[in-house]
């Protein structure tokens, strides 16, 4: 008889496609934890440094710091990818294979991928599929994509010895960043950047693997390219070059002297995260128009600390402003819907009070009593 270890369930992603995820039963959850003890310490010693997703005391602000750090002298091209669909679609026996350890885990692990998932009341075989909502499907993942920076050095260390790049070419120029299965390679110089695109290709398909063409583009970080704008996107940061004065202008480190470079690296919130923000903040407010003031503050403030502290280290004014502006809008619309036979009058007073020299604040007068107690809070 088959052995079942879970079901699959849909989820919508952020671009709006369906997303398949494989949930393994709470028994097998639990070993799986425990392998991942196991395994996670020996990995973390041999993960890329560049490599950020999913990995103990390391995420998103690591990689955007990485990519600053390569971008803060030089305007660069870069391939901005994603590898769709991933967890699905990696090759068992490469990835048994890579994950070389002791033959009980490998059988454990084997198991678990080639156990059947149950979808609609019916049992299904599992041949190729890996499992997603896994405790231990991010190690995985990672251990099937490990190397991917490596492989891209050594193909251009390969290149230089055999004088197939630009002698202007510093292999320290370009760096690739992993999060989980969205990448970017930044490097000066397209003709090397076409060139390792396709060598990613070959480093992908014998783990059954491509690069989605949908999500993937070459870009230009200070002019437009392809008829693409300037910029990329990466985790939910726009990372842009702009031009700019003399007072503003980043510098270019020589030898003999600074130089400036006549542009500044922009980092601001992605529109399109901008725009799901204010769509989930338009949502709940709708949503909780019977319910009192008080649930609706303490919902609005977690996910907008959140959303503020993802983005704390951008440039964010303009974009704060902008979503504080539509909030407002909507607090208010809120405050109205509530109290239709009232005049506008009382139900601001009511609902928008005024304390620490600050003027228009959604707020209770509990809440305000509490603050003037405790400035702290």
């Amino acid at each position: 008889m088959m052995r079942v270890d879970g079901r699959r369930v849909f989820s919508s992603s952020p671009n709006g496609r369906q997303k398949l995820f494989s949930i393994p039963t709470m028994k097998d959850r639990a070993k799986q934890f425990l392998l991942l003890m196991a395994l996670e310490p020996e990995w973390e010693a041999r993960f890329e440094p560049n490599n950020y997703g999913f990995r103990p005391g390391l995420s998103c602000q690591d990689a955007r710091v990485a990519i600053c750090q390569s971008l803060d002298q030089k305007a660069k091209y870069v391939f901005n990818a994603s590898i769709e669909p991933c967890f699905p679609a990696i090759s068992h026996k490469p990835l048994l294979d890579k994950l070389n350890t002791i033959p009980r885990f490998r059988r454990q692990i084997r198991a678990w991928l080639k156990a059947g998932i149950k979808f609609e009341e019916i049992t299904e075989p599992n041949l190729t599929e890996t499992f997603q909502a896994a405790p231990i499907s991010p190690l995985l993942t990672n251990i099937a994509l490990h190397g991917l920076e490596k492989y891209v050095t050594r193909q251009l260390v390969t290149w230089s010895k055999r004088s197939k790049l630009p002698k202007e070419v510093v292999m320290s120029d370009g760096i690739t960043v992993r999060y989980a299965n969205n990448f970017v390679i930044i490097y000066p110089y397209f003709e090397v950047l076409e060139k390792v695109v396709i060598e990613i290709d070959r480093f992908l398909v014998p783990l059954g693997l491509n690069i989605s063409k949908q999500d993937s583009l070459i870009k230009h970080t200070l002019l437009n390219h392809n008829g693409q704008n300037a910029g990329f996107s990466f985790l939910g940061f726009y990372f842009l070059h702009k031009k700019c004065g003399i007072r503003k202008t980043g510098l270019v480190a020589n030898k003999v002297e600074r130089n400036p470079l006549g542009y500044y690296l922009s980092q601001t919130p992605d529109k399109k995260n901008v725009k799901q923000h204010i769509e989930s903040i338009r949502d709940i407010v709708k949503n909780m128009e019977k319910n009192p003031q008080e649930e609706l503050i303490a919902k609005l403030n977690l996910i907008i600390n959140d959303w503020t502290q993802y983005y704390a280290y951008t440039d964010n004014k303009a974009t704060f402003k902008y979503c504080d502006e539509r909030m407002f809008g909507r607090l208010l619309r809120y405050a109205y819907n509530r109290h239709k036979q009232k005049g506008k009058k009382w139900v601001i007073k009511k609902y928008f009070l005024t304390f620490q020299d600050r003027k228009w604040i959604f707020s209770t007068p509990d809440h305000k009593n509490r603050i003037a107690s405790n400035p702290h809070l």
